[in-house]
């Protein structure tokens, strides 16, 4: 893992670079890795919340935090904060991991989990809107075509679901918050970026995070602190180590190199592949409306994603 290299310079500067810069080629592995990750991941965290309260299984995600120190210091990485960057380590992981945690799994633990992955992954529609009016980085052509094309497959998605969706009001209102916790730490981290190689960076933000998740959790919940079934141990497992540690790891990677409107809208497969894993591990059918969200999401990352054909062209 190496290190990201500093986001972006100040200024005009800046804004014009973001205007032209889209998801460096080097980049797709990580991508593609994080889709089908956290994609999967939705139903598997369902699989967890089973058998665990919401925060007991937040506050164990902390220890992928630890695993990420060991990984960075076997690389001989930095783990020191840089002075005065710490104001901005601590609120990236209030959004980055306490914000959403704590509100993606009550919002998960109240509705199914191809319904909380549509929801959360409206995440881009509050990053694009927060990154064009705090950071002033611009919404070009092809970004907005990409945002409507992939808000246009989200919205067939909730289509399909929408009656279901008013019986689950607060669990939608969880799910919302979670996104837009989501959205303003991913902004964060291509505007006020924290000088610290990748792992480091995740592991930090996953222990600094997982403060408060503790804290609630020894305050409220009162369920087991570990499962019992072997399905559940294999879906904690998982959580862990894929989820936690190369998932975070890899959007912050993208987030910390790519404009905010190309990070946040490379999200958008991970929807239609957590809406996929559900009905394989939890025996849904897909409708008309999945494939046609399929085919919008598909356009909507070549929109943003793919190289201009002639020069000049930005994404």
């Amino acid at each position: 893992m190496s290190a990201p290299r500093p986001a972006v310079s100040a200024g005009a500067g800046r804004r014009a670079e973001a205007a032209g810069y889209s998801l460096p080629p080097r980049l797709l592995w990580l991508l593609a890795g994080m889709t089908l990750g956290w994609g999967l991941s939705w139903p598997i965290m369902k699989i967890v919340l089973s058998e665990l309260e919401p925060l007991r299984f937040r506050a164990l995600t902390v220890a992928s935090g630890l695993t990420l120190f060991v990984i960075a210091a076997l690389q001989r990485q930095p783990l020191r904060v840089p002075p005065g960057q710490w104001p901005r380590l601590v609120l990236i992981s209030l959004f980055n991991i306490t914000g959403w945690g704590i509100c993606a799994m009550y919002g998960l633990q109240l509705m199914p989990s191809g319904r909380a992955v549509i929801v959360t992954y409206t995440m881009p529609l509050w990053a694009i809107a927060i990154g064009s009016l705090f950071a002033r980085e611009p919404i070009t052509g092809r970004r907005a075509a990409g945002l409507v094309l992939g808000m246009t497959g989200m919205l067939l998605l909730v289509w399909g679901e929408l009656h279901r969706m008013q019986t689950a009001p607060l669990g939608v209102a969880y799910l919302i918050a979670a996104a837009v916790s989501w959205a303003i730490a991913t902004v964060m981290m291509r505007y006020w970026p924290v000088s610290l190689p990748g792992a480091a960076f995740t592991g930090w933000q996953i222990v600094i995070g997982g403060i408060p998740i503790w804290l609630a959790s020894l305050l409220h919940d009162q369920g087991p602190w570990l499962p019992m079934a072997a399905a559940t141990w294999t879906a904690l497992t998982f959580n862990l180590c894929v989820t936690s540690v190369f998932c975070l790891w890899a959007f912050n990677r993208i987030a910390t190199e790519a404009p905010v409107a190309v990070s946040s809208l490379s999200t958008l497969m991970i929807p239609v592949v957590g809406v996929l894993s559900g009905m394989v591990l939890l025996g849904e059918r897909p409708q008309w409306h999945d494939i046609g969200a399929l085919v919008f999401v598909f356009a909507a990352l070549a929109a943003v994603l793919l190289p201009g054909r002639r020069t000049g062209e930005r994404a």
